[in-house]
C-alpha cells in the first residue's frame, strides 16, 4: 500500500518554504547593542569637545591678555605724543614776536595752564602705560641678553633654562640649553637676530667709509706727489736754462 507523502518529504523539509530571518534570534539584539554603544561614543565625544571649548588653554588667554595690553599701550602712547605736540606748538606760538603771535602776560598765563594740564594728562597715562605692562615685564629681555630665546609659558620659564625678574626693570639671567656633550648652546629668537643684522649693517657701513676716506688720500696723496715732481722738473730746467744764457 503506498503512502501519501508528507510535509517532510518536500524538498527543503516541513520548514523549506519559510523565509529565514537574516542572522538568526541575536541578530537584533546584537544590532541594538551597536546602536547603543554608537550614540554613547557620539555623547561623550560630543562631551569631550565641549570641555575642551570650556577649558581653553591659559596660554592662549594670557596671550590675548598681552596683546590686547599692548594694543592700548599703544594708543596711550599715540595719546601721549599728541600732548607733546600741543605743549610745543604752544611755545613756538610763544616765542614767536607778531604775526599773530600771543604775547605778554595773557599768553604766559595761558602756557602755563596749559603745561599743567598737559603734564597731568602725561603723568596719568604713563601711570596707565606702566600697569598695563609691568605685569609682563618677565617677558622683556634685556639688551645685554639679547641672544637669550624665551619661551614663556606665562610661568616666567623655559625648557632649557630659567628667568628671573626683579622689580619693573626685570633683570633677567642668561637662560641657556644644555647639549648632550656638556657643551653650552646659546639660542637667538628674532630680537636677537635684528640686533645682530644691525649691528653688522653699522660695522659694513663704517668699513665702506674708512676704506673710501683711505683711497681719498691715497689719490690726494698721489695727485699732491705729481705736482711736486712737476714744479720741481720745472724749477731745474728754468735753471739749466738760465745757466746755457749767462
Amino acid at each position: 500500500m503506498a503512502m501519501r507523502p508528507t510535509a517532510a518529504h518536500r524538498e527543503g523539509g516541513k520548514f523549506g518554504n519559510m523565509a529565514s530571518s537574516r542572522g538568526g534570534k541575536f541578530a537584533n539584539m546584537m544590532a541594538s547593542q551597536q546602536a547603543k554603544t554608537a550614540a554613547e561614543t557620539a555623547g561623550s565625544g560630543s562631551e569631550s569637545s565641549a570641555v575642551k571649548k570650556k577649558t581653553r588653554p591659559p596660554r592662549v588667554e594670557r596671550q590675548k591678555q598681552i596683546f590686547a595690553d599692548l594694543d592700548e599701550a599703544e594708543k596711550l602712547v599715540l595719546g601721549m605724543m599728541q600732548i607733546a605736540s600741543s605743549t610745543a606748538s604752544a611755545l613756538s606760538d610763544l616765542t614767536e614776536v607778531g604775526g599773530g603771535g600771543n604775547e605778554g602776560a595773557a599768553a604766559e598765563e595761558m602756557l602755563a595752564k596749559l603745561a599743567k594740564s598737559n603734564g597731568e594728562e602725561y603723568l596719568a597715562k604713563v601711570k596707565r602705560i606702566h600697569s598695563l605692562l609691568s605685569p609682563h615685564a618677565k617677558l622683556v629681555v634685556a639688551y645685554r641678553n639679547h641672544q637669550v630665546d624665551i619661551a614663556d609659558d606665562g610661568g616666567g620659564s623655559s625648557g632649557g633654562g630659567s628667568i628671573s625678574s626683579g622689580g619693573a626693570a626685570g633683570a633677567t639671567a642668561i637662560a641657556t640649553n644644555k647639549v648632550d656633550d656638556g657643551k653650552t648652546a646659546k639660542s637667538h629668537n628674532m630680537y636677537a637676530s635684528r640686533v645682530e643684522m644691525r649691528l653688522a649693517m653699522e660695522r659694513r657701513d663704517v668699513l665702506r667709509e674708512f676704506l673710501r676716506l683711505e683711497k681719498k688720500e691715497i689719490n690726494e696723496g698721489g695727485a699732491k706727489n705729481e705736482s711736486i715732481s712737476a714744479d720741481d722738473s720745472v724749477d731745474t730746467s728754468a735753471k739749466r736754462k738760465r745757466e746755457d744764457e749767462c
